[in-house]
């Protein structure tokens, strides 16, 4: 699958066709390694855009996870719940330039970032309210639907060197000491 790479203009245009959501301001990009990803106001209402080259194999796994994530959030777990297509489906789609787009929208969760916390953040409450959480999902996700195929994702573990390898030549900061330190680890632990 290749990386999309929209415009806030351009996303902004595809989510209307598909959702019928007009932003009220210009889309935020966000950051994303295959995807477009915007933070969006729609009126009140803020919502997360992702917008991702798709094909019938990846749209059945993108469906797949929206599904998961519609589910665990009907149970009352802290994942924001997915609003549909115009079409009914859970994640919209559509042709852009000749190839296939599955765009998914998702209520947005206001937070600070972990690493953003610094000496605010009590490590011992938040490993525990993390725990937690995970514990719950983990008996929540125990009956869930399998994924149609296998996934990797590309930032597991054991593929870490290729895709560091993969992203370097795109990188603003390829000589970065701490992404070459990074490079370096992960070719010796794989």
């Amino acid at each position: 699958m290749h990386t999309l790479t929209l415009t806030p203009r351009e996303a902004a245009r595809l989510l209307a066709e598909t959702h019928g959501l007009k932003a009220s301001e210009p889309l935020v990009p966000l950051g994303s390694e295959l995807a477009s990803t915007f933070h969006a106001t729609i009126g009140a209402r803020e919502v997360a855009v992702k917008l991702q080259a798709s094909s019938p194999k990846e749209l059945a796994v993108q469906r797949w996870r929206a599904a998961v994530a519609s589910r665990l959030s009907a149970q009352g777990h802290p994942v924001p719940s997915t609003l549909p297509a115009r079409d009914g489906t859970i994640v919209g789609t559509i042709t852009h330039n000749g190839g296939e787009v599955a765009i998914t929208v998702s209520e947005w969760i206001a937070g600070t970032p972990y690493g953003e916390l610094g000496e605010q953040l009590d490590t011992v409450a938040f490993g525990h309210a993390l725990g937690s959480a995970a514990a719950r999902l983990q008996a929540t996700l125990v009956g869930a639907q399998r994924p149609p195929r296998p996934i990797q994702h590309p930032w597991a573990a054991h593929t870490t060197a290729e895709t560091i390898t993969a992203h370097l030549p795109g990188s603003q900061m390829p000589q970065s000491p701490r992404l070459r330190r990074a490079h370096s680890i992960s070719w010796r632990a794989s």
